[in-house]
């Protein structure tokens, strides 16, 4: 009830002031001009702000790359594991590098991705001196994943199982050519073998055929010379007929004594060849 009086009393004034009639109110004027004045310099501090806004977005560096740690924690993968136990090792974090290569081959790796999950799971083992594990894992390396035989040599971090007994174990199996490992290095070898040693199997094949011929012509030769020694009538020349057998019989030691020196000098061609091929 109050209210409406109050109202009341103020109509006359409203009605003056939005028809602009009567007595201007300073108060009001001066409201009036000062508001623009604020607006303006609010404006003026908005466009402050977010030209500062703009200026620190394009100043600031890019983001960089994920970790490989935050990649296999988004999305585990054979490749991503290897390249982190890569990053583990090459930090000295040898165990944890041993981690994720197992992880690795539980993830269903390719050739590629497997060989190197192997290769350096069993370069983790020789920095830790475990030299059956690591020969484990190049043989399966070398049988499975066609790893060359020859990184074994070069590798600088192979070193420490270079020089354990299981690494010459493996490399007699691949220089005797075992059904588990080594097919790589034994076509390595056969190649370095053609090359010092060109139409072996020409030269073979000849000397196989002089030693027959040599053996057949003095199985003949001997009863000859016998029935020579005997003498009588139709017995052959005696001088004669020594002179054929010892030509052959000396035709047939001279190729069984060459024969003889290829199978006894094919240990140490495969020797000089290892020592060519390291």
């Amino acid at each position: 009830m109050a209210a409406a009086p109050a109202a009341a009393a103020l109509r006359p004034h409203l009605s003056l002031l939005s028809a602009g009639g009567g007595i201007p109110n300073p108060t009001l004027q001066t409201l009036s001009f000062v508001a623009p004045l604020l607006l303006r310099r609010r404006c003026r501090r908005c466009r402050r702000r977010s030209s500062v806004v703009l200026s620190n977005a394009s100043s600031s560096p890019p983001s960089p790359p994920p970790s490989p740690e935050k990649e296999v924690e988004a999305a585990p993968t054979a490749e991503s594991c290897v390249n982190l136990g890569l990053e583990f090792f090459s930090k000295g974090r040898v165990r944890d590098a041993l981690e994720q290569f197992d992880n690795a081959l539980e993830l269903n790796p390719n050739p590629t991705e497997a060989q190197a999950a192997f290769y350096n799971k069993a370069c983790c083992h020789a920095y830790r001196e475990e030299s059956k594990k690591a020969a484990e894992c190049l043989r399966i390396a070398l049988r499975d994943y066609n790893l060359k035989f020859g990184t074994v040599l070069n590798d600088p971090d192979m070193a420490p199982f270079r020089a354990s007994p299981e690494f010459k174990e493996l490399q007699e199996e691949a220089l005797r050519g075992g059904e588990d490992i080594g097919s790589g290095f034994r076509r390595d070898l056969k190649l370095i073998s053609e090359v010092q040693a060109p139409f072996r199997g020409v030269r073979r094949f000849f000397y196989v055929a002089f030693i027959a011929a040599a053996g057949i012509s003095t199985f003949f030769t001997i009863p000859r010379l016998i029935f020579a020694l005997q003498g009588g009538d139709g017995a052959p020349d005696f001088l004669e007929t020594a002179g054929n057998a010892a030509i052959n019989i000396g035709a047939l030691c001279r190729y069984c004594r060459a024969r003889g020196f290829v199978f006894l000098g094919k240990q140490e061609r495969r020797r000089a060849d290892y020592k060519y091929l390291s």
